[in-house]
């Protein structure tokens, strides 16, 4: 075998191998990594509304810009797998889908495009996301691998 045939070989494996240890990411790391930045999305949704005073209503671009960075935490919530977060805490998960996943999906439903903006939808997604935030920070510490988020503020700008 001559020296480039056998660089050449030398390389391939050397690309197996990082593709390889790429591929074998631990789930668990991936769904606390997902269930973290949609956390983090949503805080930052919140600021967006909370830009707008108590005394006024929502601009236009605000609410734009609510929308869009809540579909950005859909997205990311998405990713996670309830059932290990279930398996880090029971219930977790479940709560996860239902309260914080679900909110956001019925503000969606509320202000979904070609159809009237449903104000009791929207509060009622808001009031759901806020549960479940509030129910994970009282029962954080019980979790056993966790990187703590600030809690989003509850909107304090009426649409």
């Amino acid at each position: 075998m001559n020296k480039t045939s056998w660089r050449v070989r030398l390389a391939v494996v050397i690309v197996i191998g990082v593709l390889g240890s790429a591929c074998h990411r631990d789930p668990m790391e991936d769904t606390i990594n997902h269930f973290n930045a949609s956390m983090k999305e949503r805080l930052a949704a919140n600021e967006i509304l909370d830009s707008t005073s108590q005394n006024e209503a929502v601009p236009m671009e605000n609410a734009q810009a609510y929308l869009e960075k809540l579909k950005t935490t859909f997205a990311e919530a998405k990713k996670v797998d309830i059932a290990l977060l279930n398996q880090q805490m029971p219930g977790l998960g479940d709560r996860y889908r239902k309260d914080f996943v679900g909110g956001i999906a019925m503000i969606f439903e509320g202000n979904g495009e070609g159809t009237k903006f449903q104000l009791d939808k929207t509060v009622s997604g808001q009031i759901m996301m806020d549960q479940f935030v509030d129910w994970y920070i009282a029962n954080q510490k019980k979790l056993p691998v966790h990187e703590p988020v600030a809690a989003p503020a509850a909107p304090t700008a009426a649409y």
